[in-house]
């Protein structure tokens, strides 16, 4: 049987960012099912593959679907291990510390230069990449958390983290989206085009 048209419309909601639950716990609640009834390669695939997968499968079933913020969130979420996830599919507080370097724990403790420092040096690493679409989706990363954590209240961090993909300069339409959507929420949340 394989994937019903339930799960297809789970895939498509979860890639347009509606309500529905994160990929970990929705696939701790269907693994065993998917595993029974897919092919082990088209099972493997979905498993390890996740919103890249999803994204593939609704393509061939002929699903149109469109990549939102919210859809980018939670594949940089999807791609996590599960170890490093609490039961929604979110980031553990432990994870989040270690992000970017140490700058987001830096910025918790008030260490706004530390931070700055700290991010800096994570943004190196992103520009290291050769691959233009990991640098893509790393910016995307960085953008969704500095929307995340601000609407969760660290105001610090977030804006810091929406700063640095605002200042990105590239002519990439890979790397772009990410740097865009980072300009339009620094100037609803109304700060100053640096």
């Amino acid at each position: 049987m394989g994937l019903t048209p339930k799960d297809l419309q789970y895939f498509k909601d979860l890639i347009e960012g509606r309500e529905v639950p994160s990929w970990h716990p929705w696939w701790r609640a269907n693994e065993e099912r998917l595993r029974a009834e897919m092919r082990r390669a088209d099972f493997l695939r979905l498993k390890f593959g996740n919103l890249r997968s999803v994204a593939e499968t609704l393509t061939q079933e002929g699903i149109d679907f469109q990549w939102t913020p919210k859809g980018r969130r939670e594949a940089a979420y999807a791609r996590l291990h599960p170890s490093a996830v609490d039961e929604r599919g979110h980031p553990l507080p432990e994870f989040r510390k270690r992000a970017y370097d140490g700058a987001l724990e830096l910025f918790r403790r008030g260490d706004a230069a530390g931070g700055e420092q700290q991010l800096e040096k994570a943004l190196k690493k992103i520009r290291r990449k050769r691959n233009e679409i990991e640098r893509g989706e790393a910016l995307a990363e960085m953008q969704m958390d500095g929307e995340q954590l601000y609407a969760e209240g660290d105001t610090a961090a977030g804006l810091a983290l929406l700063r640095a993909v605002g200042r990105w300069e590239t002519d990439s339409d890979l790397e772009s989206p990410a740097v865009e959507y980072a300009r339009a929420a620094l100037r609803f949340l109304g700060e100053p085009r640096e």
